[in-house]
């Protein structure tokens, strides 16, 4: 775990010359009929997946203002952008979707997709929030060869620890149950233009930190960075507040398959990234989800008690105004390199 002394480097790294690269758009076709979008900024090295979290879509890792994609990119990764079913260009499917349907029709299919077009038979993952999370389960849940590495921002597999700003919320989920689908992408967009003001802070205090984003692009985020979330989904993920987790209810055996009692599972190397000011994921459920997967050595808090700049939220671990110089760097030498043997490290 990173302390004072062992502080994030506070520096910008070079990147290539040259002009950034623009993407290619793809499209992913899953097996029960979903079509799936996905964007690709093509490199000459190994093939890296940014996965974007819950109700938001690939402008979180492509935003013109600041880009960790064609920052890769730029420094010889292959980097490819997928948006999971209902977010952002992809299908919204007629009946409900949930964690099965990510992690066993969704995320096998992009993992297809991207070895295709990269050439390469394994790809690292890096996911954000619900995008982490999938990739743990997913590591827990199977042993995928393609999967090289794991890099989660702002994930968890328990939210029981911390101050988590929805927990709140969770006795009237049965109030709204009756709802398709949240409309977090509306609700977002009519407060944009309230984000970034300092007597209003509260209002985006779930998604970032306001003292380490620009309050233009914070604005800009709000308005195009989120969509609607379908409620089954919601509730799935509702059951990290649970004392047993998250789970895959209804298994062929009868029996729901609980990812935190089968955390051993999941050997590939992984580091691990949390905010001192995440209130969506807390940095302690993040804390106590790196100390039961044996993952301590390689989690990193980032905020002012740990050597920062300043203060971190759950999305400005990707777009703050400081992320280059202190996130970016620790994602850029794992990827170059810092993943290897880390699976036996674990296991030990």
């Amino acid at each position: 775990m990173t302390t004072s002394e062992d502080a994030p480097e506070t520096r910008i790294v070079k990147c290539a010359t040259g002009a950034p690269p623009e993407p290619e758009q793809m499209h992913v076709h899953v097996a029960d009929g979903t079509r799936l979008s996905m964007l690709h900024f093509k490199g000459s090295g190994p093939a890296v997946m940014l996965l974007h979290g819950l109700a938001a879509n690939s402008l979180i890792f492509d935003l013109p203002q600041r880009s960790l994609a064609r920052f890769l990119a730029q420094n010889d990764f292959d980097v490819f952008l997928p948006e999971l079913r209902g977010h952002g260009a992809s299908d919204w499917p007629s009946q409900s979707w949930g964690m099965r349907e990510y992690l066993t029709l969704d995320i096998p299919a992009i993992l297809d997709a991207i070895c295709r077009a990269s050439g390469q038979s394994q790809v690292h993952w890096i996911g954000h929030s619900m995008g982490g999370i999938l990739s743990l389960c997913y590591g827990i849940l199977s042993s995928d060869t393609r999967v090289a590495s794991v890099l989660t921002i702002g994930s968890a597999l328990t939210m029981r620890y911390g101050d988590c700003f929805y927990k709140r919320y969770i006795p009237f989920k049965s109030l709204i149950s009756f709802l398709k689908s949240i409309p977090l992408g509306i609700i977002f967009r009519v407060i944009s233009p309230l984000v970034g003001r300092n007597r209003l802070s509260f209002i985006d205090r779930p998604t970032v930190c306001s003292r380490n984003i620009e309050s233009d692009l914070s604005r800009n985020f709000h308005r195009l960075g989120f969509c609607s979330v379908p409620f089954s989904l919601l509730l799935d993920l509702l059951c990290a507040f649970d004392e047993r987790g998250l789970a895959l209810k209804g298994q062929a055996n009868g029996c729901d398959f609980y990812f935190w009692e089968n955390r051993e599972r999941l050997t590939l190397p992984l580091r691990m990234f949390a905010a001192s000011e995440d209130y969506n994921v807390p940095p302690d459920s993040v804390i106590q989800t790196a100390k039961a997967m044996n993952c301590e050595n390689e989690l990193y808090v980032f905020g002012k008690k740990h050597g920062c700049l300043e203060e971190y939220g759950h999305c400005d671990l990707i777009i703050g105004k400081n992320a280059s110089r202190e996130v970016w760097p620790r994602i850029l030498s794992w990827l170059q390199g810092e993943w290897r043997g880390r699976s036996s490290d674990r296991s030990g």
